[in-house]
């Protein structure tokens, strides 16, 4: 079973601040490298070929758009 509205607000604070609404002079931060680390740290565990394979798919994905 999955509490849908604590998945809300979990998913929620990676963009923005629960009750922002009610204080509309409130300032998000921003997204920094630092805020980031936990999600990018699987990338640093790449062996090289995943790497090279990984850097041809952005590539490609570059090209096209």
């Amino acid at each position: 079973m999955i509490n849908y509205k604590d998945f809300c607000l979990t998913i929620n604070t990676a963009f923005t601040q629960y009750g922002i609404q009610k204080d509309p002079l409130n300032r998000v931060p921003p997204v920094t490298l630092d805020s980031t680390v936990l999600a990018r740290r699987k990338t640093l565990d790449f062996s090289e070929s995943e790497m090279a394979t990984l850097q041809e798919i952005l590539n490609e994905y570059k090209k096209a758009v």
